[in-house]
């Protein structure tokens, strides 16, 4: 059903381009909310943590150890990220005394290669990689990826 339907809107987009219909059919689409018949893949988050982690244990980096502590400000990053996709609150914030942490964000990746070699092919993000953290925390929601890195 889901196979026909998808179908049938692209057979009514190609025809309706051609009799100048095609708004009609790009407002059908987004009123019929396609996205649930094709669900977008979520980045899990181990996936993602062990390709990070052999990727440190391969350039003889220590692997990190997973903190609860950065795990609660990944949580807290990952719902500020949603109305504020970017560093500003995290620079701007004192999550403790005795310790140093950054973070890598990512948004709208759905392959964990995918966004783990577009951190290694950012000069910044392949830095925060590659600094002596020993602890880290990675979460991910539906569209948007944080990982804070940290020693103390």
């Amino acid at each position: 059903m889901k196979k026909i339907i998808l179908s049938i809107f692209i057979l009514l987009s190609i025809l309706s381009s051609f009799f100048g219909g095609y708004n009609i059919a790009k407002k059908q689409y987004l009123s019929s909310k396609i996205s649930t018949f094709i669900p977008l893949k979520q980045i899990n988050e181990q996936k993602l943590f062990d390709l990070i982690q052999k990727y440190r244990y391969e350039n003889y980096l220590p692997t990190y150890n997973k903190s609860d502590f950065l795990c609660k400000i990944a949580n807290q990053r990952l719902q500020q990220i949603k109305t504020d996709f970017s560093h500003a609150i995290f620079v701007n914030s004192h999550y403790c005394d005795n310790c140093v942490i950054s973070e890598n964000l990512a948004k709208s990746f759905y392959d964990e290669q995918v966004l783990f070699t577009s951190w290694l092919n950012s000069p910044t993000h392949a830095q925060i990689l590659k600094e002596p953290y020993t602890h880290s925390c990675l979460k991910t929601d539906e569209n948007n990826t944080v990982q804070i890195f940290g020693y103390y």
